[in-house]
């Protein structure tokens, strides 16, 4: 140090690591997939095969109810819906009906 009396001293300091955590990603609507339907066309589907949906389930199980709650649509060669339908107290079915053009 000599003649002067004071010396530079760097001190580090040891943070944190920084941590990243992936919350979610968007990359847009992608081509073919499902998005979400209008509440009048997700009825509409839903009542147009509600027939369909009781032969189907049989005698065993009777519907108290059918409403149609909430649904998704993919464009194809016409038009597929995933409808949630509640059928009974805490009764739900989920239905996949195809409408052509």
């Amino acid at each position: 140090i000599g003649e002067n009396k004071y010396a530079q001293i760097k001190v580090y300091r040891s943070l944190p690591p920084i941590k990243y955590e992936l919350k979610s990603v968007d990359f847009g609507s992608r081509p073919g997939g499902f998005k979400k339907a209008d509440k009048k066309e997700i009825i509409d589907a839903a009542n147009a095969v509600k027939s369909d949906v009781q032969r189907e389930a049989g005698d065993d199980q009777k519907f108290d109810c059918y409403e149609p709650l909430s649904g998704t649509k993919q464009v194809v060669a016409g038009m597929n819906y995933q409808i949630k339908v509640k059928i009974g107290e805490n009764k739900y079915a989920q239905i996949k009906v195809y409408r052509s053009l």
